[in-house]
């Protein structure tokens, strides 16, 4: 249990380690996600799908390398109503 809490502030370390500009500053670019019920692009690929959203992600690790994606929740175990096939 200890070792989930503390694998963030481990991993925040290293990815701040690896970090170096001059002016001592780092950019961070952050990529948050929730409440996704449908992973799969809809209506023929038009809308949607997870592989638009890493589209984006890896043209903002382009623009600056350390940009982080979150999946804040609802994600493995979304609600009922989401998950329901007509």
């Amino acid at each position: 249990m200890k070792f989930t809490k503390l694998l963030p502030f481990f991993l925040s370390i290293i990815v701040l380690s690896s970090c170096s500009k001059e002016d001592g500053k780092i950019d961070f670019t952050f990529l948050q996600l929730n409440d996704v019920y449908e992973i799969a692009p809809i209506q023929g690929g038009e809308f949607g799908g997870m592989a638009r959203v890493e589209t984006v992600h890896k043209e903002l690790l382009e623009e600056n390398k350390n940009t982080m994606l979150f999946m804040a929740g609802d994600f493995l175990n979304p609600s009922l109503i989401g998950t329901i096939k007509n």
